[in-house]
């Protein structure tokens, strides 16, 4: 049952009781599940596209790895990033395993939002920051391919080029951080409704998670 219904369903059954029945305990843990359910489920999807994402750039690296293996830059540099890649991939597969532990486990409601608070906070802020970094290896690897010739590639514009890198990461980062401000307050909210038994929808976001 989606959040809304089991909203719209209270609402009905208040109007009817004149308002004489508090909300129950067992429907605002049904709300707290759905919407950390929701939140949950957006990692998922993250976690799973960065790791073809990861696939991808570690492919294409090692292949123009091989192409620019006569380069005198690119020789060491295309490894580099190659075994970059393989560490935010081991990385992401450690926390989608983490991730599906946390759907199965088999502990209170309340100790589970706390757990996925955690989980937010510790290793997936982490890839947070480093997932942009696997997509410009991604993008960089492409434009190699793109632009080979026998071996030969040259950056004509050095500043520029590493500029572009640095606003690519920024767009690429600061609207996760913000989504995450969102989540972490979300679900820190439904700690404070299983606390106090009452049920409360996400209004503002202080400052402090933005």
């Amino acid at each position: 049952m989606e959040e809304k219904d089991i909203i719209r369903i209270w609402k009905k059954g208040s109007d009817k009781l004149n308002n004489e029945k508090p909300i129950t305990m067992e429907t605002i843990e049904a709300l707290v599940k759905s919407r950390s359910g929701k939140v949950t489920g957006r990692i998922r999807w993250d976690l799973y596209f960065s790791l073809a994402c990861y696939l991808a750039g570690l492919f294409l690296t090692s292949y123009t790895s091989a192409l620019y293996s006569s380069h005198v830059y690119l020789k060491w540099i295309l490894p580099a990033m190659a075994l970059v890649l393989i560490l935010l991939l081991i990385q992401n597969i450690q926390l989608l395993i983490y991730y599906h532990k946390l759907r199965i486990l088999d502990v209170s409601l309340r100790d589970k939002v706390t757990r996925i608070i955690r989980y937010f906070r510790g290793g997936f802020s982490i890839w947070q920051l480093v997932w942009p970094v696997g997509m410009i290896f991604l993008v960089f690897s492409v434009t190699l391919l793109i632009d080979y010739q026998e071996g030969f590639y040259r950056i004509n514009h050095p500043f520029e080029f590493v500029a572009v890198l640095i606003v690519m990461y920024m767009l690429m980062y600061f609207p996760m951080r913000y989504t995450r401000s969102v989540n972490l307050y979300d679900l820190e909210n439904c700690i404070k409704n299983l606390d106090e038994q009452e049920y409360t929808s996400i209004e503002k976001i202080p400052r402090r998670h933005r």
